[in-house]
Parts: C-alpha cells; structure tokens; sequence
C-alpha cells in the first residue's frame, strides 16, 4: 500500500516530492546556491560592462548546513576585471554566506546572502 502511495504522490507532484537523502539534499542546496551566485553575477559583470572589461569571477560553495528547512552555505566569490579608464586590473575576494529555504523534499530556494 506504502508504495502505492508513494508512486501515487510521485506523479502527482513529480519525482521530487519523494525523499531524498541528506546528502542529496546537501548537494541540491550546495548546486542551488552557486547556481544563483553564478547567475547574478552574470547579470552584475553585464550591467558594469561600460565601467570594466575582462569581468571574471569564480565561485568558492562550502559543504552546507543544515537545520530543518533552512540551509546556510558559506564560499566565497573572487572578482577579477580591467578599468576601462585607466587599463588597471583589478581584482577582490568576497567572502559571504548564502541563506536557502526547502521548497521540496529535496529542493532549496535562495532566500538571502550576508557578505563578510
């Protein structure tokens, strides 16, 4: 009857409404956080493309924890690019800490980042 159930739920809702393991779980949250880490900064090295040039950066995601439905992951964000003015590289270290909250059984949505 259980996995009648289960199946039931699973198409209903979709594979992820079925539990996952904590360390599938871990992995999610890890994913989801550089994911949106990466993504914004995406959308950050566009928006000052006029002021710098050779915008890269590279994303640092630690293990995450996790307590209930909420999950911290801590990395860090370093930021090279070139002054268009001058033709000055520069460069930064950003340690931070991203902030997830469960959506699902197995899924994580970013809900806050704390630099420092």
């Amino acid at each position: 009857m259980n996995r009648v159930l289960s199946l039931l739920l699973a198409l209903t809702l979709g594979s992820s409404a079925l539990a996952c393991t904590p360390a599938q779980s871990a992995q999610r949250a890890q994913a989801a956080a550089r994911a949106t880490v990466t993504q914004r900064m995406n959308t950050a090295a566009f928006v000052y493309g006029f002021l710098y040039s050779n915008v890269r950066h590279d994303v640092q995601i630690g293990a995450p924890t996790i307590r209930g439905k909420v999950a911290t992951v801590r990395g860090t964000l370093s930021i090279r690019a070139t002054e268009r003015a001058s033709g000055k590289a520069v460069q930064g270290r950003y340690p931070g800490t991203v902030t997830l909250s469960k959506v699902d059984a197995c899924g994580w949505k970013v809900t806050g980042y704390k630099q420092g």
